[in-house]
């Protein structure tokens, strides 16, 4: 028993949220995703740099071709080897690009853009997080509400049975009234279990956001903050700050220089190399240790491609043009999501004021009822009914007051913030 008290885990609905953000697997998968993005900046920067490239070589002849050369007349001819058995070489190669049209850069700006790219979906990705499970926080909130009030509702059940069946037993009260009350108790009964059945759903759910298997208890209530958006503001900051505008941005911009790298494939790049060979044999003749330099400087034009460097400037152009249309399409989407929102907020402001008054005056009705019953001026039924209704009306206030922080969470995820 003791151990399963220290497996339990309190949370406040702040800290399942640094809990999930700790322990998320796509988070760390995309922090993994970022660290490779800048190993690819690291690789772009080195196509700056020269290539050294060293080589060792060592070869055995046989047999070696020998050239004969008739010297004296009526002479034995002059044999000359051409080689030695033996052959070593040790070698270097330095190559630099030296003029590509600005190619390379644009792969150092395009990697840097990627990056850029991922980090922003790692926020979104960070964003939404905190917002399921600050929903998932709030709809365990409200299964354990619903449980609480159904067992409150339970107590007053069995103290209205206890009240009439002692009146039935002294024939104040009808069989009906003593059945009645019965069979709400067994309904009340069947719904605590499905609220207990609820209540541990949606903290599985909420465990499963916050990758861990603790048993988990809620230390937070419901909350009753209430919030001021303007919807103009709320738009403008939108349109500034959320991720899929600054996403569709960078992608047109790598979409550009993507577009002049495929222009800048068509023209010549120039190169230069140096070779040094150090070699035995150095000459035919002699078995000895020599050197030599080559220096080169090169031209590379592709004249003729089969057509393709075309059909990379003309897909290009499309990859542009699209962008450019889903740049419209992004920010009328998000104007939408904001309104919606918005407008969801707005709705759910209004019922928890239309629900407080609901469960205020069933709960002054309910009041009301149980002194008239207690003075004999009504009847069981209406002490039954009079519990219904206020159990309602209060599952209507919970309902709106959860509503309105999930449609609060909606709202800051739609405006592009991160907390």
């Amino acid at each position: 028993m003791l151990l399963l008290l220290f497996m339990v885990l309190p949370l406040t609905r702040e800290e399942a949220v640094k809990v999930a953000l700790e322990n998320n697997l796509s988070l760390r998968s995309g922090a993994v995703d970022q660290t490779m993005a800048l190993v690819e900046i690291d690789k772009a920067y080195a196509n700056l740099y020269p290539k050294i490239t060293l080589n060792a070589n060592y070869s055995y002849l046989s047999p070696i071709p020998v050239m004969k050369f008739q010297m004296v007349p009526n002479q034995p001819p002059v044999e000359i080897p051409m080689g030695r058995s033996r052959n070593y070489s040790l070698g270097a190669q330095l190559t630099q690009p030296i003029f590509t049209w600005g190619n390379l850069y644009r792969l150092i700006r395009m990697s840097k853009l990627k990056y850029e790219l991922g980090d922003l979906e790692l926020r979104r990705q960070r964003a939404e997080l905190i917002r399921n499970v600050r929903n998932s926080y709030d709809g365990c909130l409200l299964a354990r509400e619903f449980l609480k009030l159904l067992d409150q509702t339970r107590e007053r059940l069995k103290r209205y049975h206890a009240s009439i069946k002692e009146r039935y037993d002294a024939g104040l009260a009808p069989r009906y009234d003593l059945i009645r009350t019965e069979a709400e108790l067994a309904r009340n009964e069947s719904q605590i279990i499905e609220a207990e059945n609820n209540l541990k759903l949606a903290k599985d759910g909420l465990k499963m956001l916050l990758n861990i298997d603790e048993e988990i208890e809620l230390t937070d209530e419901i909350g009753s903050d209430s919030f001021e958006v303007d919807l103009d503001s709320a738009l403008s900051h939108a349109l500034t700050h959320r991720w899929e505008v600054r996403k569709i941005e960078l992608s047109r911009r790598l979409a550009e220089i993507g577009l002049r790298s495929a222009v800048a494939s068509w023209l010549p790049t120039a190169f230069g190399a140096v070779n040094y060979n150090y070699k035995k044999p150095y000459q035919f003749t002699e078995d000895e240790w020599g050197g030599s330099w080559v220096f080169t400087i090169g031209l590379s034009w592709p004249i003729f491609t089969g057509f393709s460097k075309k059909s990379q400037i003309a897909e290009a152009h499309l990859s542009l043009k699209k962008i450019r249309i889903l740049e419209e399409l992004i920010k009328d989407g998000i104007e939408f999501e904001v309104k919606s929102a918005y407008l969801r907020l707005k709705k759910a402001r209004a019922m928890i004021e239309a629900q407080k008054k609901v469960m205020l005056q069933a709960e002054e009705t309910r009041r009301m009822i149980e002194e008239r019953y207690n003075s004999g001026l009504a009847k069981s039924i209406e002490l039954l009914d009079g519990e219904l209704v206020y159990a309602q009306a209060r599952i209507g206030y919970l309902k709106a007051r959860i509503e309105y922080d999930q449609a609060y969470n909606d709202l800051m995820l739609a405006l592009g913030k991160e907390e």
